[in-house]
């Protein structure tokens, strides 16, 4: 008997199907930069209210 723990299971659940069907689109990922002069301004910047 294998001392390591393995199962069916955990194996099939870890395999990634193969696909053959092209991306219709490119992914778009949300992303933000931000910068502030001091930890404390960052911490600040979802308190302050925006500019009218």
């Amino acid at each position: 008997m294998d001392d390591e723990f393995t199962t069916r299971a955990i194996r099939a659940a870890t395999r990634v199907p193969h696909v053959d069907q092209p991306p219709s689109s490119v992914p778009v990922y949300q992303t933000n930069a931000a910068r502030a002069t001091s930890a404390v301004a960052f911490g600040a910047a979802p308190l302050t209210p925006a500019p009218a």
